[in-house]
């Protein structure tokens, strides 16, 4: 539980900013989506409340999410990109590590150089295979530029790809 003071709700961070940061809070925090949305409100609480009280609010919402991701099915495929990266291009993983900076993402790694397009190998957790291969091509795009045009997927998930074209 956050203390009662910290500003921990989507109206309690608005009410805290000073009014000039009223708009731009608004236009951020509207435009988040699921996989976003704690960060967004993390980074508010910050700006809104700069003390201790937040540290242990952010550090109680960070563990919260932790959890959240880790009750999430664990999914092992490889994405096949549009492109051969160069070595400039996996600067973000040797910056961020293999989870380019978010958690939810899991291990991502990738392969640069060579002939043919570059490969990412990733262990990402998600609702289901489509979720996990989802957040993974997203953060792979964001840092790199590089799309996700195949997925490939050991035989024990085959079934798991089928039901991807399937509309019910």
């Amino acid at each position: 539980m956050t203390t009662p003071d910290v500003p921990d709700t989507i109206p309690a961070v608005r009410a805290a900013l000073p009014k000039y940061r009223r708009e731009q809070f608004d236009i951020e925090i509207n435009s988040a989506t699921s996989r976003n949305i704690h960060a967004m409100l993390i980074k508010w609480m910050l700006e809104a409340r700069p003390d201790a009280d937040v540290e242990r609010a952010v550090a109680e919402l960070t563990a919260d999410e932790q959890r959240a991701v880790d009750a999430m099915p664990r999914w092992e495929f490889t994405l096949v990109l549009d492109r051969t990266l160069t070595e400039w291009d996996t600067e973000p993983f040797a910056r961020l590590g293999e989870d380019l900076g978010d958690y939810a993402n899991g291990s991502i790694g990738v392969t640069w150089g060579g002939t043919g397009p570059s490969e990412s190998h990733c262990v990402t957790h998600g609702v289901s295979l489509l979720d996990a291969a989802s957040r993974a091509a997203q953060a792979i795009h964001r840092h790199t530029g590089a799309r996700a045009v195949r997925i490939e997927v050991d035989e024990e998930h085959r079934g798991d790809l089928a039901g991807l074209a399937r509309v019910e």
